[in-house]
């Protein structure tokens, strides 16, 4: 596996660890096949038993202004009691909006990753996947107004940074 530098180092390619899952868009089931993930005529992400159909719970999506109607990527956790939740517009391409972490059962908010980063919110988040140790990946694309190239990032649970690695292509969806 090639190395990873450190933060504004490009590379020719990144430590892309391997992963349990990558994200998808809803309709999506569980991987225990207990619960699904759809989403509402109002946008909303929600999600049902997956017998019954009976919602556990629904979370509303953001509409900021000017943007375009949002996406969500969701990410149920290698333990299966939570659940990342990304919303990105897709505007030509999917501008990252925020990422959430909640709890499966109750849909309790456990984690968010609000940025104060210059140009946050006009990156390009390519793909979302969790590593077999539970750390969550996010390969971006950045803003030119921010310098351009992609990055490849690790978050803990709390979405707290672990790694930003600068790289210099695409990376590839693990």
């Amino acid at each position: 596996m090639p190395m990873a530098t450190m933060p504004g180092s490009p590379s020719a390619t990144a430590a892309i660890t391997r992963v349990a899952r990558a994200a998808s868009e809803p309709p999506v089931v569980s991987p225990d096949g207990q619960v699904r993930f759809i989403v509402n005529t109002l946008g909303e992400l929600v999600l049902q038993e997956a017998s019954s159909g009976v919602t556990r719970w629904t979370l509303p999506h953001v509409l900021l202004p000017g943007r375009e109607a949002m996406k969500w990527r969701v990410l149920v956790s290698n333990d299966g009691a939570s659940v990342y939740a990304q919303s990105v517009t897709d505007k030509g391409t999917p501008t990252y909006l925020g990422t959430r972490r909640l709890d499966l059962r109750t849909g309790a908010e456990l984690a968010s990753d609000i940025k104060r980063e210059d140009y946050w919110y006009d990156n390009v988040v390519l793909w979302m996947s969790l590593t077999a140790q539970g750390e969550l990946q996010m390969a971006i694309a950045r803003a030119q107004a921010a310098g351009g190239g992609y990055r490849l990032r690790t978050l803990d649970q709390t979405l707290a940074l672990l790694r930003d690695v600068a790289i210099a292509n695409r990376p590839p969806m693990p």
